[in-house]
């Protein structure tokens, strides 16, 4: 995921880590159609390193949902 030597020295080495984790989780993801207790923590693992990648790097205040979005996700049930 960090192939890049120049964006590895400018992450923290924690966010590096973090990055490279997030990566293997996704690749490790299988896209199905199949909704199970399995995937469900796969997804909440993911959603979680996202949120750890963010407040690492500092990116979480500059990230921008839409109202419609938000709204989505509050109205979504499985």
């Amino acid at each position: 995921m960090l192939q890049n030597e120049e964006l590895k020295s400018k992450l923290p080495a924690r966010a590096a880590k973090s990055v490279a984790s997030f990566g293997t989780l996704l690749e490790a993801f299988e896209l199905k159609n199949l909704v199970d207790e399995d995937m469900v923590q796969e997804l909440l693992r993911i959603r979680a390193k996202f949120k750890v990648i963010t407040a690492i790097t500092g990116l979480r205040e500059s990230l921008v949902y839409s109202e419609e979005d938000i709204k989505a996700h509050k109205d979504m049930s499985f």
